[in-house]
């Protein structure tokens, strides 16, 4: 004879995970929100100084 358990008894048997909120203030959001739109500006400047660097590279002897 086999045990059969049904869905909610199975629920039951699994503890309920506990997840601690933490409020995220408002200056934490600015600044990740102010990092997040400079990023396109770093990836540019790096590109461009990188562009530039091996441009001249390609220049030397």
């Amino acid at each position: 004879m086999a045990a059969t358990i049904n869905e909610t008894q199975a629920i039951d048997a699994v503890p309920p995970i506990a997840v601690e909120e933490t409020e995220v203030s408002d200056a934490t959001r600015i600044a990740r929100y102010c990092t997040l739109e400079e990023l396109p500006g770093l990836i540019f400047g790096v590109m461009t100084v990188g562009y530039i660097v091996l441009s001249l590279a390609g220049l030397a002897p």
